[in-house]
């Protein structure tokens, strides 16, 4: 894929997507209540097209949400979790600007996942995991989290500058 292909997603992902991390609560058939923790990312859109075109360059899954209120509109839904989640992001965090921190938080915590699995969790590990659930919740909830806008417009001049003072060869 292209680099402005990415570049775009990444600018939708960044105004239209979400990274969460879930907490499902089950019985195992042995009885016993266990939690499975997953990454989720997902994408949301009036137009079926949005979520389609994710769809079919990262895989995951689309379905129409129903709308929520009589004011409200369905809604298309894109979809991945787990490693393809963690895939993804990876693929675009070069371009993710506002919801960077929760780009990183989420492909660190699949790493971890992955390498330990879900069987046999102590209480750290099970803690740990919490920690960074509620961390991204907190992030995606406070907006001074993003970067300000004159940050980003300093950063860009800074890089311009650079670049007029860099010698010619």
């Amino acid at each position: 894929m292209k680099k402005t292909d990415l570049a775009y997603m990444a600018g939708i992902f960044d105004g239209e997507g979400t990274i969460v991390i879930h907490t499902r609560k089950y019985v195992a058939k042995t009885g016993r209540e266990t939690t499975q923790d997953y990454l989720e990312v997902c994408i949301c859109s009036i137009d079926e097209w949005l979520p389609r075109y994710f769809m079919f360059a990262f895989t995951g899954n689309v379905y129409l949400r129903k709308a929520q209120t009589d004011r409200t509109k369905p809604v298309w839904v894109w979809q991945c979790s787990g490693e393809k989640a963690r895939c993804f992001l990876e693929t675009l965090l070069p371009f993710i600007k506002l919801k960077r921190m929760q780009a990183e938080l989420g492909i660190s915590f699949q790493q971890i996942k992955h390498a330990r699995g879900n069987r046999d969790l102590s209480d750290a590990d099970l803690v740990w995991r919490q920690a960074q659930r509620l961390l991204i919740s907190s992030y995606n909830q406070r907006k001074g989290t993003r970067p300000q806008m004159h940050e980003l417009n300093a950063q860009a001049l800074s890089r311009k500058a650079n670049a007029e003072e860099a010698p010619v060869k």
